[in-house]
């Protein structure tokens, strides 16, 4: 297994943004990622070679929910939308991106919790069906059914939310 510093090099802005996802507050998201880190360094010698990578969010996914069950919401924000890479937008494809990004966040916001985790594994974090079940300890069948009904559910919103817009 790598050091605990390649560790954290290769996997840490991957960890931190699923944490800042779940949180909605980059200072929990800073402290939830340092336990991570800290508890997977205490744990490399008993850790069996594997994907390190769902290793790692599963450990800042238990981390969350110490922390989740003292009464704390995951919320998705905006931000979870947007690209690294800027591109450079007219102001009016700004206007309109802005607003389906803040219906969708609305929507997802409602999702039943699983659903709401599976989406962001699986849709925003670039996770795998595998490592997404790995991550929630749950069957990768299971996984499948939590992102399916959360993207219908998604889509059936949405479009009844644009065709509310539509009438006004």
């Amino acid at each position: 297994m790598n050091s605990i510093e390649e560790l954290f090099k290769l996997y840490a802005n991957d960890v931190y943004r699923f944490l800042l996802t779940m949180t909605r507050d980059e200072h929990m998201a800073e402290d939830l990622l340092q336990d991570t880190f800290y508890k997977a360094f205490i744990n490399m010698d008993a850790y069996k070679e594997g994907n390190t990578k769902a290793w790692l969010f599963t450990i800042a996914k238990n981390k969350f929910i110490d922390d989740f069950r003292k009464n704390k919401r995951i919320i998705v924000t905006p931000e979870v939308f947007k690209e690294d890479n800027s591109v450079s937008l007219v102001l009016e494809d700004i206007i309109v991106t802005n607003d389906i990004v803040d219906d969708i966040t609305e929507i997802i916001n409602n999702l039943p919790l699983n659903q709401r985790k599976a989406i962001i594994l699986k849709d925003f974090r670039d996770l795998t069906y595998e490592e997404g079940a790995q991550i929630m300890g749950i069957k990768t069948a299971t996984f499948k059914t939590l992102v399916h009904r959360g993207r219908k559910t998604i889509r059936l919103k949405y479009k009844t939310c644009g065709d509310m817009s539509k009438e006004k």
